[in-house]
Formats: C-alpha cells, sequence, structure tokens
C-alpha cells in the first residue's frame, strides 16, 4: 500500500507540474508578458514545483531532514542520472557564457548549502540561512531578467520555453492552474506518506528516503525535460535546464522552506556533501572540454549516480 501511494503522490506531482506550467505560460502570454519572462519565472518555478512541495510539507510535518535530503539527492539525479541519460541519447553542446555563469553559480551555491549545513553543532540550516539563500534566488531570476533582455538566445537556451496555445478560453488556462496548484499539493502529501512508510517498514531513515526515492520521484519533470530536449537536438536546453533545476533546488527549495522553518539534516551524512560537490564540480571540466559533454562522459556521470545509491545501500 505504500508504494501504491507513493506512485499515485509521483503521478500527481508530475501531472499537476505538467499542468501548471501549462495553464501559467498561456495566463502570462495573454495579458502581454514576453515568452522568454514566462519560460524563465513560471517553466523554471514549474519544474522545481514538486521539490518546493514535498520539502515543504516534509518540514511541516516534522520530517525535514527528507525535505533536505530530497534536495541533494534530487541535485545528485539532475546531474548524473538525468543529464547522463540525455547525452546518451545526444551529445550535449553548451555554450561558453552558460558554463562561465551558470555552472559556476551552481557550484558556488552547492558549497554555500555545505557550509549551512556543518556549521552548527547540530548541522541546521537556520532561519537567517535560508533567508541569504532566498535573497539570493531573488538576484538570480532578476540578473537572468536582465540577461534577457541583452540576449534572447543565451535565455532561450537556459529553460523550455512552451508555445502558447491559445484554442482554448482564459477560464480554461484558469481551471488548469488550479488544477495543477491540487495536484501538487496532493500529490506531495501522498509521497511524503508514502515514503515515511516505506522507510518506517525497511528500518531505515527518512533522510535515506528523501536522498533516493524521493529524490527521483521529484525529479520526473527535469528527466522529461532534458531527454525530450535532447531528442529534438535543443543543444544547451537539456543541460541548461539541469544546471538551472540545482540552483532552484538550493535556492529556492531550500532558502524558502529554512526561512520558514530551521531545517534539521539528521540523517543526511557528510558521504552525501561530498558527493553532491563531487557531481557539481565534475561537470564544469567535462563541459569546458570543447563545450560539449560526450557520452562516454554520459557514461560516466551514470555510473557515478549508480555508484551513489550502491554507495547508500551499503550504509554510508
Amino acid at each position: 500500500m505504500a508504494i501504491i501511494i507513493l506512485i499515485l503522490g509521483t503521478g500527481l506531482l508530475y501531472i499537476g507540474a505538467e499542468v501548471l506550467v501549462k495553464g501559467s505560460t498561456n495566463v502570462a502570454l495573454r495579458v502581454g508578458v514576453k515568452p522568454i519572462i514566462v519560460g524563465l519565472t513560471v517553466v523554471a518555478f514549474g519544474t522545481s514545483s514538486p521539490e518546493l512541495l514535498v520539502s515543504m510539507h516534509s518540514a511541516w510535518t516534522g520530517v525535514a531532514p527528507l525535505a533536505v535530503g530530497n534536495v541533494i539527492g534530487s541535485n545528485i539525479c539532475n546531474l548524473a542520472l538525468i543529464l547522463g541519460i540525455a547525452v546518451l541519447v545526444r551529445p550535449i553542446k553548451i555554450e561558453r557564457k552558460i558554463i562561465l555563469k551558470d555552472v559556476l553559480i551552481m557550484v558556488i551555491i552547492s558549497v554555500l548549502l555545505v557550509v549551512f549545513i556543518i556549521d552548527s553543532p547540530d548541522r541546521t540550516i537556520a532561519r537567517w540561512e535560508g533567508a541569504v539563500l532566498f535573497l539570493a534566488f531573488i538576484a538570480y531570476i532578476a540578473s537572468t531578467v536582465i540577461v534577457a533582455r541583452r540576449d534572447k538566445k543565451a535565455v532561450e537556451n537556459f529553460v523550455d520555453i512552451p508555445k502558447p496555445n491559445f484554442t482554448f478560453r482564459v477560464w480554461v488556462d484558469i481551471l488548469l492552474i488550479l488544477v495543477g496548484l491540487v495536484a501538487l499539493v496532493f500529490g506531495s502529501n501522498l509521497f511524503v506518506r508514502g515514503a515515511i512508510d516505506i522507510a518506517r517498514q525497511l528500518g531505515v531513515s527518512e533522510a535515506l528516503i528523501g536522498l533516493t526515492i524521493v529524490a527521483l520521484g521529484t525529479s520526473l519533470p527535469e528527466l522529461a525535460t532534458t531527454v525530450v530536449a535532447a531528442l529534438r537536438n535543443e543543444n544547451d536546453l537539456g543541460f541548461g535546464n539541469a544546471v538551472g533545476s540545482n540552483i532552484f533546488n538550493v535556492l529556492l527549495v531550500v532558502g524558502l522552506t529554512s526561512t520558514m522553518i530551521p531545517l534539521t539534516t539528521t540523517g543526511i551524512h557528510t558521504f552525501d556533501l561530498v558527493y553532491m560537490l563531487l557531481v557539481s564540480f565534475i561537470i564544469f571540466p567535462m563541459a569546458w572540454t570543447q563545450y560539449s559533454i560526450s557520452r562516454r562522459e554520459g557514461v560516466v556521470l551514470i555510473l557515478l549516480y549508480i555508484s551513489y545509491i550502491v554507495f547508500k545501500s551499503q550504509g554510508f
């Protein structure tokens, strides 16, 4: 039953994110918001909404380690598994400016997250630290919007911008938004319940479930977007989606959640933090070499993720 609940929650999270993005995008375009701005805000938020809802629900229900584990596990999954699969489908070429800006930002905030976790004896992310992350998120969005006005192509490569669909009336788009939000709320509730039940029945910690099962489940929107982008030969899109999602996870998900309630990280081991940094750091030389990631490097990324799961199963 716990597995069924987990699967239902996963489905609702995926459907909710897709419906929310579609409805919000159409409404924004109807009122005259530029497609690029929509892509940088509505779409980017939509793909990170499962992580946000699951983390907030976990924190408020007293299982904060699951919330932090969700983010750390998702970030490892996004770069190692999802990006690795996308590269196997089609090697990814990356613009130099994206490597120098977004990848470096991802590495810096990953280090900052680790510092905020280990700087206190009880390894708690305090409210002021969450506020710092959330303010950095606002600054990142603001800088990206400025870039959008200067370089349209660079921003289009940052995130998937759905084509507007005005075949329906505006009330249908508003209904889609409401349905998406409801699906996300119920999906996050079911997902967390199922994950906690499985953890208790298996005798493992909520943090471990968050690092593995929950992280993989909430990364489904990123997986779908990245693989589709690879199939369409939209070179930078898959890479930008994975990197951008990691930035959103740390700055928005952890930042906003820990601003409302301090997040304890019991069960998050130093091994998890080091592995997240390892995967983040290794992306830079891979991307910098000929400004592309090859299929061979994609295999390395996937093996890194498999190794991580194996290590966690052994109690690391």
